[in-house]
């Protein structure tokens, strides 16, 4: 068993090596669970456009993710990664609004609690960031459970499926970020 004491606090990670380490840990994690996503090729490394602007936290032991997650700020709901997921959702959202996406735990390190702090990690930043909403979708029953505790309302069942094998479930949570002040494109003044 993994001592807690040899795990990071979640931390926000940058840079290509380290994001290519969190690309092969997505594609490990998403083949443990099942299958991986349509939007995933069979690779082993999976990055997308988001990974560029998004703030991606890991858990790192001996210097290597073992958990991680993303979250990118978005004012308009047409540019969130993963649109075809929150279609029919995107008038619930308000503005800025965090996606909170691409969690992902090694298969050995799972059980440790590891998704909770990566969430109060995104949430925290999120509300630092001035986001009034934050958005999730998942599969995953465990997960599903996870986002009500956390105060996630189901807002309902997604009409892309992650996966073939269950339907995917889109959350939502109203946050009170520090108000930003924002151009019409969305950036801070």
């Amino acid at each position: 068993m993994v001592s807690m004491l040899s795990l990071s606090a979640p931390c926000v990670v940058e840079g290509p090596a380290m994001l290519e380490q969190i690309g092969r840990l997505r594609i490990l994690a998403w083949e443990a669970d099942g299958e991986l996503p349509p939007f995933a090729p069979r690779a082993e490394v999976w990055l997308d456009e988001h990974d560029s602007h998004a703030q991606n936290f890991a858990v790192l032991f001996d210097g290597r993710p073992i958990a991680a997650a993303r979250m990118c700020v978005h004012v308009r709901a047409r540019d969130l990664p993963d649109l075809p997921s929150l279609t029919g959702y995107e008038g619930l959202l308000n503005p800025p609004i965090a996606a909170l996406t691409r969690l992902v735990v090694n298969p050995a390190f799972r059980g440790l609690g590891l998704s909770r702090q990566l969430d109060e990690a995104r949430l925290t930043a999120a509300r630092k960031s001035g986001c009034r909403s934050a958005v999730g979708v998942t599969h995953l029953p465990n997960r599903v459970r996870q986002l009500s505790d956390r105060g996630f309302d189901k807002l309902g069942e997604s009409r892309y499926r992650t996966v073939s094998f269950a339907p995917s479930y889109v959350f939502g949570k109203e946050l009170h970020g520090v108000e930003t002040p924002q151009n019409e494109d969305g950036q801070r003044l």
